[in-house]
């Protein structure tokens, strides 16, 4: 794929601009919260959340530089991976 892009000396040459494009991003948040009363004046919050919730990956834009032996390859991934978080909050 490499031979395709050769630099043409001097010239900017006649390939459009954006022509290599990566992957696609997704990425699914969840969160559920609940409020549960203690006393009338003392409420409690339960929350919990996830980042990535259904574990995606996602991978990084091929590499743009049309003299590495790379050109082209997708060699990394970008994002975290899915994060699962609780916490209780006490309000008064």
């Amino acid at each position: 794929m490499g031979t395709a892009f050769v630099k043409a000396g001097n010239y900017f040459g006649t390939a459009s601009r954006n022509v290599l494009r990566g992957p696609g991003q997704r990425n699914i948040d969840f969160a559920l919260h609940k409020t549960i009363p203690i006393t009338e004046r003392i409420l409690s919050e339960l929350r919990g959340e996830m980042f990535n919730a259904l574990n995606m990956v996602n991978f990084a834009n091929p590499s743009g530089a049309s003299t590495s032996t790379n050109f082209g390859k997708i060699s990394s991934t970008t994002g975290n991976p899915r994060i699962v978080q609780l916490a209780l909050k006490l309000l008064f």
